[in-house]
């Protein structure tokens, strides 16, 4: 390949890396600094009602759906979990609201909670959210990570054969004086955090 082509890689993935690294940046923030925002104000509410609760474990995916459907229900749809005491929890989650139904097979009824985030929720449920499930528009946002992931990858090796091709002497040096000590400091630091004390 030509270096023009090189150049055009690296500006189009560049383009592609700026709105998700700026929204990572944005997201991560209440995550890293959780003491700069208000103490949380997630507001909780909870109700039952009766429901029907025969046939959860021949599809727990289907009986989401309905309940979804009966009780307006929105979000991520969570995989279902059957708890030791028989009951099955469903959660469904968007950035701003997380729900939760929890059926008792017992008494055939069902448990909801609904919290509704506050700011530095809404942007920790963004900066958390993945996986390949949930509903199309899920499995799309989750590509779009996995696109930026590999543009970054791509932005530095064509970025690292684009200074390689255009410096000389002293400048090559000290380019891979840098390199090699960013890769030896992030190699330090990983081993740090995973095998210290």
């Amino acid at each position: 390949m030509t270096y023009d082509i090189w150049r055009k890689i690296h500006l189009f993935t560049g383009f592609i890396l700026l709105a998700f690294v700026f929204m990572y940046f944005i997201t991560g923030y209440p995550i890293i600094h959780h003491s700069w925002f208000p103490e949380s104000k997630n507001e909780k509410t909870k109700w039952t009602a009766p429901v029907e609760s025969a046939d959860i474990a021949a599809d727990p995916y289907a009986y989401s759906d309905y309940l979804q459907e009966e009780f307006g229900l929105v979000g991520k749809v969570q995989p279902p979990a059957n708890w030791e005491d028989g009951r099955w929890a469903f959660g469904y989650n968007t950035p701003r609201v997380w729900q939760r139904a929890i059926v008792d097979t017992r008494v055939d009824s069902v448990a909801i909670e609904v919290t509704e985030r506050d700011l530095a929720g809404v942007l920790i449920a963004f900066h958390r959210m993945h996986g390949y499930f949930g509903g199309w528009f899920y499995v799309l946002w989750a590509f779009l990570y996995d696109v930026a992931s590999f543009s970054m990858i791509i932005f530095a090796v064509t970025g690292v054969y684009m200074w390689y091709k255009l410096s000389r002497g002293w400048e090559r040096t000290l380019g891979w004086i840098l390199g090699a000590g960013s890769l030896a400091f992030t190699t330090w630091v990983v081993l740090y955090l995973t095998y210290a004390a």
